[in-house]
């Protein structure tokens, strides 16, 4: 192999390395791109099956749901509700529970319930027309970033953060093509080397 095909071989390594700066940047814009997908499939989701988002804030149903999960809940029929099931439920206008059940009263249509972490039943049993759906799947940890979004602390957090992403990969792209400018500087220079 002749020293020119050296240098192109070279020059062709250093064009397509990976570098660090880039493939941080390539995995946290994946990343936002995968959550916001997700959240937005998951929003699309719920609105066209009756499906709601909730965001845990107590401990009462760790370790299941994690202060922090969010909670895809469905609507479902009372005859369809079995023991073990979780479901979320209004208390109060301004309140929404979710717990496990431990019994059912067909008749009354009630169910007691109770959360994961606690040591007692819940105190009232809750009556059918309280109850929003059944947890059909929970993601941890997602729900901070909702209850922080909810907040003008998120949203004005949010904003930086999008700007010093769209900043940051301006720069990464500059400083790559300011490489990629040095690199076709050395082929040029290269192409100038003669080889016997």
């Amino acid at each position: 192999m002749s020293e020119k095909d050296l240098c192109e071989v070279y020059i062709t390594i250093v064009k397509n390395r990976v570098r660090p700066g880039k493939l941080i940047l390539n995995i946290i814009s994946w990343g936002l791109f995968g959550l916001v997908v997700f959240i937005t499939v998951g929003v699309i989701a719920s609105i066209f099956s009756g499906a709601k988002l909730y965001t845990v804030t107590t401990g009462s149903m760790y370790p299941t749901y994690p202060i922090g999960t969010i909670l895809y809940v469905e609507p479902v029929e009372f005859e369809d509700l079995s023991e073990g099931d979780v479901v979320t439920f209004t208390l109060s206008s301004d309140t929404v529970v979710t717990h496990r059940i431990t019994d059912i009263n067909k008749q009354g249509r009630l169910l007691k319930t109770q959360g994961d972490n606690n040591k007692t039943e819940d105190a009232s049993p809750v009556a059918y027309s309280s109850v929003v759906g059944r947890v059909k799947f929970g993601i941890p940890f997602i729900g901070y970033a909702v209850m922080l979004a909810r907040t003008r602390f998120g949203m004005i957090m949010a904003g930086i953060i999008v700007v010093c992403a769209i900043l940051f990969s301006v720069i990464i792209r500059l400083l790559n093509s300011d490489e990629s400018c040095e690199v076709d500087d050395e082929d040029d220079d290269s192409s100038g080397v003669q080889t016997e």
